[in-house]
């Protein structure tokens, strides 16, 4: 279930990730734990991810 989840989150993420390029904006995305970022990028190592700590 989690793969399933990360891998959608990818998908999505990269939509999003495209529309702020093409708009001239940096993508970061945030998450609250450091398996979810170890997690994400082993499914997709392109993105900026910051671990925000906020629940």
């Amino acid at each position: 279930m989690k793969k399933i989840t990360v891998e959608k989150e990818i998908e999505e993420f990269n939509v999003y990730r495209d529309i702020a390029l093409a708009c001239g904006y940096a993508f970061k995305v945030g998450v609250i734990s450091e398996a979810h970022k170890a997690a994400l990028l082993k499914e997709d190592d392109s993105f900026d991810i910051v671990v925000t700590g906020c629940e």
